[in-house]
């Protein structure tokens, strides 16, 4: 039997992989290569560590980064769900509808009508950056806060 920490460490490996090939059709063969277990005990090893399979993780993975795109970017549909790991632009539909009980479209219109009618009075920059390849942050939100639903769904469904 391995040791947790190196089942562990494995895991965040994999979680990092995951999140790395987001946009590459690669499966549970190609991700138990990479970290040089056998498919079944990734598997296994995944759901204890996350409480989800690892093709659940990256479909959430996937669908989040979408909603950002969605959210924060101009590109058109077709080319989010292509970023996202999607082979064409209705099984991404399909999916994001399931996950989030609204179209693509009606995502980023919900989330462009909260964002215009906003009274923030502070303002903020985000930026990404390339450092070297030494450095890495890893940030992961295990659980979210009662009131957030997906990516803050709920904020959006009740401004409307």
């Amino acid at each position: 039997m391995r040791r947790p920490d190196i089942m562990f460490n494995a895991m965040t490996r994999a979680e990092i992989w995951l999140q790395d090939t987001l946009d590459k059709p690669l499966g549970i063969e190609d991700l138990a290569n990479h970290l040089g277990y056998s498919s079944s005990q990734v598997r296994r090893q995944f759901r204890l560590s996350f409480h989800v399979s690892p093709s659940a993780y990256r479909e959430q993975r996937r669908l989040e980064c979408a909603g950002v795109l969605l959210a924060l970017t101009p590109l058109n549909i077709a080319q989010i769900a292509l970023r996202c790991g999607y082979l064409n632009h209705s099984s991404f539909s399909r999916a994001f509808q399931r996950r989030y009980e609204l179209t693509p479209r009606d995502f980023r219109q919900a989330v462009k009508t909260t964002l215009h009618h906003s009274t923030l009075s502070y303002s903020f920059n985000t930026s990404i950056e390339k450092t070297s390849d030494r450095q890495m942050i890893l940030m992961r939100l295990y659980k979210a806060p009662e009131h957030i639903k997906g990516l803050g769904m709920s904020a959006i469904i009740t401004s409307n």
